[in-house]
C-alpha cells in the first residue's frame, strides 16, 4: 500500500511539472513572439536568398552567352537576349537588357521591332519603353518649323478681304426701285466682311504632311550611338553583379529587397532630398517669375508645342507666358509648370477640362524625359498680376 501511494505521488509530480513547463512556454511565446519567429524567418530568408542568387546566376550566364553571340552574329544574339529579357527578376538588369534589345532592333530596322516593343509594354509595363519618347528620338520638323501646319496664299481673296467688290464691312448697299438705299448682308462673306476660306488672314493653313501635324519627327539618327552605350552598360552591369555574387553579396529582386531588407541609414553622407510636409499653394498668393533651368527646357518646349495645338483646336488663346521649376512656390518638390492664363481661358466654361488635359500631358512628358520629381507634377495658373488663380497637383486635385 505504501509503495502504491509513493508511485501515485511521483506520477502526480511529473504531470504537474510538465504542466508548469508547458504554461511557461506559452507565456514566453506570448511575451517574446519575435524570438520564436526569428529562427524560422532567418532560415527562410537564408533559403530565399540562396535560391534568388542561384536564379540570378542563371540569368547572368544566359545574358553573357547572348552578349558573346552578339559579337559573332548580332541578329542571333539580340534574339537570344530578347528571350532572356522577360525572365530576369533583377529590375535594373532587366531594364538594361530590354533597352539594349530594343535599340539593337531599331538600329538594324528589324521587322520585329514593333512586336517586341508591344510585348514589353504588355508584359513588363510602359515604363520600360518610355525612353523611346525622349529627346534623343525626336527632332523639330523643318517643313513647318514645329508649327504642325504650313501656309499658302488664299486664291479666293486678296489680303483676307471679301472678294465681292460691292461688299463693305459685310454689307451691300444699293438703290432700290423707288430710289431708296437698300442695305443687305453680303451673300459672299455672310456678313463677316472677310474671306470665309482663310478667315481674314490671307493665308490658308494646311496640315503638315511631313510630321502629320505634330510638329515633331521621329528620328533614329542617334540610335547607333545609344545602342553601343546600352551594350557597354549591360556588359559592365553584368560584370559588376558577378563580382558581387563572388564576394558573397546577395543581389535580390526589387520585391525581395523590400520584403527582406529594412531601410538602413548609410554611414556616408549622401545627397538626399529633404523631407517636407506637403503644403498646397494657396489661391491668390503671389509668384515671382523665374528662369527655367536647362534640364527642364526640352520638356517645356514639348509642352509649348502641345499648347499651340490645343489653342488651334479650341480657337482661343490659353496662355501668354510659361516657365518651369523643380519646386512650387511653397517649396514642395514637384516639377511645376507656371502658366500666365489669358482672359479667354479664365472665363471659359471648360477651363477645368482644359487644365486637366494640360496637366496629364505635362506629367506624361516629365516622366518620359525623366525630370519628374519625388512629389510628382504640378501646374499653377497665374493671372496678369502674377497671382495664383488655380493649382493642379493631379487630375482629381484641382482648385480654382
Amino acid at each position: 500500500m505504501k509503495m502504491r501511494k509513493h508511485k501515485r505521488k511521483l506520477h502526480f509530480s511529473l504531470v504537474e511539472l510538465f504542466t508548469v513547463l508547458l504554461i511557461n512556454l506559452i507565456i514566453a511565446a506570448l511575451i517574446f513572439p519575435t524570438f520564436f519567429g526569428e529562427v524560422k524567418s532567418n532560415n527562410t530568408l537564408a533559403a530565399n536568398d540562396l535560391q534568388q542568387n542561384e536564379a540570378l546566376k542563371e540569368d547572368l550566364m544566359q545574358i553573357e552567352k547572348a552578349l558573346d553571340e552578339i559579337n559573332q552574329d548580332e541578329s542571333k544574339g539580340l534574339y537570344s537576349l530578347a528571350k532572356v529579357s522577360f525572365k530576369i527578376d533583377q529590375p535594373v538588369l532587366q531594364r538594361s537588357a530590354v533597352e539594349t534589345v530594343l535599340l539593337g532592333l531599331m538600329k538594324n530596322k528589324h521587322p520585329q521591332t514593333s512586336a517586341y516593343r508591344q510585348a514589353v509594354k504588355k508584359r513588363l509595363g510602359e515604363r520600360f519603353i518610355a525612353f523611346t519618347s525622349g529627346s534623343d528620338f525626336v527632332i523639330t520638323c523643318l517643313s513647318c518649323q514645329g508649327e504642325g501646319h504650313t501656309k499658302i496664299d488664299c486664291k479666293s481673296c486678296v489680303g483676307g478681304e471679301c472678294k465681292n467688290n460691292s461688299c463693305s464691312a459685310g454689307s451691300i448697299i444699293y438703290k432700290g426701285l423707288n430710289g431708296k438705299k437698300v442695305k443687305k448682308t453680303c451673300p459672299t462673306c455672310k456678313g463677316k466682311g472677310a474671306c470665309t476660306k482663310c478667315t481674314s488672314g490671307g493665308n490658308i493653313l494646311l496640315r503638315c504632311r511631313q510630321c502629320s501635324g505634330k510638329g515633331k519627327i521621329i528620328t533614329y539618327k542617334n540610335v547607333p550611338k545609344l545602342y553601343n552605350n546600352a551594350l557597354s552598360q549591360l556588359r559592365k552591369l553584368t560584370k559588376d553583379i558577378n563580382n558581387d555574387l563572388k564576394s558573397g553579396n546577395a543581389i535580390l529582386s526589387k520585391s525581395q529587397q523590400t520584403e527582406i531588407n529594412p531601410p538602413q541609414v548609410s554611414p556616408y553622407k549622401q545627397r538626399q532630398v529633404p523631407r517636407k510636409t506637403h503644403k498646397p499653394v494657396a489661391i491668390a498668393s503671389q509668384v515671382k517669375p523665374q528662369k527655367t533651368p536647362p534640364h527642364l527646357k526640352l520638356v517645356l518646349e514639348e509642352f509649348y508645342d502641345h499648347l499651340k495645338a490645343k489653342q488651334r483646336q479650341s480657337g482661343i488663346t490659353l496662355a501668354s507666358r510659361l516657365f518651369a521649376l523643380d519646386q512650387d512656390s511653397n517649396g514642395n518638390y514637384t516639377t511645376t509648370l507656371y502658366l500666365t492664363a489669358s482672359d479667354d481661358f479664365i472665363k471659359n466654361e471648360r477651363r477645368e477640362d482644359f487644365l486637366i488635359g494640360l496637366y496629364e500631358f505635362w506629367k506624361l512628358r516629365c516622366g518620359s524625359n525623366r525630370v519628374l520629381r519625388s512629389g510628382g507634377a504640378c501646374i499653377i495658373l497665374l493671372d496678369k498680376n502674377e497671382s495664383v488663380i488655380a493649382v493642379a497637383y493631379s487630375a482629381e486635385d484641382i482648385k480654382f
